[in-house]
């Protein structure tokens, strides 16, 4: 019975690590966007 718990506790903080990881990703995708479209800006204005 014990190791059902573990096994259930591995799978779920396993879960938790995968979509925090691509949550992180997600950020970074949208961080290199906004600095593109500054970039962007500034280069217009220049």
């Amino acid at each position: 019975m014990a190791i059902l718990i573990i096994a259930l506790v591995m799978t779920t903080a396993m879960m938790a690590a995968t979509l925090h990881v691509q949550n992180i990703e997600r950020k970074a995708d949208l961080f290199r966007q906004m600095r593109a479209a500054g970039r962007g800006k500034f280069a217009d204005e220049g």
